[in-house]
């Protein structure tokens, strides 16, 4: 439950109503639009 409140934003209750479906589908989307950094060279 903390990475869906602290990463996505969701209130505890976000989470607790969502499919595990849906989690992972946010937990991609949130990857794809926060990419890591690459490294300093």
């Amino acid at each position: 439950m903390g990475t869906a409140v602290v990463l996505l934003g969701w209130r505890p209750a976000d989470f607790w109503r969502c499919t595990p479906t849906e989690f992972w589908t946010a937990m991609k989307a949130f990857d794809r639009a926060n990419p890591p950094s690459p490294s300093p060279s």
